[in-house]
């Protein structure tokens, strides 16, 4: 744990799941720009004001205000969430941690966190447009390095017009008052062919893969399993349930769970599978890969893993899912991977799978099955 010194206290955080390295924080200077510019505006505010706090990384934001304020917050992200929930049970306090969009309310300001995804912000935001009361304060922040201008331009279009702030602690904000005459339409998903497939993918703003089809998803469906009989398959970090989604088909008996650490992908995978295979049943979940998972609870898991959490990239993270994976097959049960050829996917596999074997290779990326 790393030591927070807010302006509402010295906290002590944890990311969600815990940085075994110690080099990653669960905070950083957007986070104190924010809350220091909280600070200045309380004078404004009632007494105890009702705060929503937007995007919240690791819950910085929400554990720090809950000394000051009753707060809601609202983020895509369940790993995000849970870290909230363990840092505010960690510091005793408490607050109201949802998934998903954002539902209006009776809000005194909003706070948020500008996402690595604009098209998930502006569906945030236009959640709230045309719902908060006229000139409430409404303060995003970011990393420099992270800030697009793009950012500006979303939060005109359903808040307010910005301010930018002067950059501090490497930070810089986004400030808008509310204005409720800005109603303009929420952004669209975006809807693509799987080829020579006949199948549509659905991707809602802030869900992976939302322009095209990832490339390595495309590598790997050319070597799905067929004739899996009544066999139990997850796809673990489904995305928009390209994988599964193309694999059910092949596999009519089977039965399908869709996981996904983003409330826009979970959604989105429900909506192509509705698309895709109407009448026919399958279950999706919200939650932290397979760590849920009863051990040996599938036959087959199917896996595109990320390498990042947020900004940071992180190849810890498709390791712990396949770790997860391995886990939840059952003696004999098989994993189907596609990674980038620099992860090296195919050394962490064979150190804990009784055998791996490589099914294709590209000059970018790898395919193995694993077999527990």
């Amino acid at each position: 744990m790393h030591p927070f010194d807010s302006p509402f206290g010295v906290l002590h955080l944890e990311r969600y799941p815990p940085d075994a390295s110690g080099r990653l924080r669960a905070h950083d200077g957007a986070d104190l720009l924010i809350l220091e510019e909280y600070a200045d505006l309380r004078h404004r505010l009632p007494a105890r004001p009702r705060v929503l706090v937007l995007g919240d990384q690791h819950g910085a934001l929400t554990t720090a205000l809950t000394s000051v304020a009753d707060v809601t917050a609202y983020g895509d992200s369940e790993l995000a969430a849970r870290a909230a929930e363990a840092n505010l049970r960690a510091a005793g306090r408490s607050a109201s941690v949802r998934r998903g969009l954002p539902v209006g309310g009776d809000y005194d300001v909003v706070l948020a966190r500008v996402p690595k995804s604009l098209g998930l912000l502006a569906a945030q935001l236009a959640a709230l447009s045309g719902q908060l009361a006229a000139g409430m304060p409404f303060v995003a922040g970011a990393m420099t390095k992270h800030l697009s201008r793009g950012a500006n331009d979303v939060i005109s279009r359903y808040i307010g017009d910005v301010t930018p702030s002067l950059g501090r602690h490497k930070a810089r904000l986004l400030r808008a008052a509310a204005d409720p005459s800005r109603c303009a339409d929420p952004p669209q998903p975006t809807t693509y062919e799987v080829p020579g497939r006949g199948i549509t993918l659905t991707t809602l703003p802030g869900a992976y893969a939302g322009e095209r089809l990832d490339q390595g998803a495309r590598v790997l469906l050319d070597h799905l399993p067929t004739g899996l009989g009544s066999a139990a398959v997850a796809d673990l970090g489904c995305g928009n349930g390209v994988l599964a989604i193309t694999s059910a088909a092949d596999n009519p008996q089977a039965a399908y769970t869709l996981v996904d650490e983003s409330s826009q992908a979970i959604e989105s995978a429900r909506i192509g599978w509705g698309a895709a295979h109407p009448g026919r049943d399958a279950d999706f979940a919200l939650t932290d890969g397979l760590s849920d998972a009863e051990p040996g609870e599938y036959d087959v898991v199917l896996c595109n893993p990320p390498f990042h959490q947020g900004f940071a990239v992180e190849p810890a993270v498709a390791q712990r899912l396949l770790a997860q994976a391995h886990r939840a097959l059952r003696p004999g049960g098989e994993l189907y991977v596609v990674g980038n050829r620099h992860l090296d996917h195919g050394a962490f596999l064979r150190r804990r799978f009784a055998s791996v074997r490589e099914l294709a290779a590209t000059p970018k990326f790898t395919v193995h099955v694993a077999t527990r």
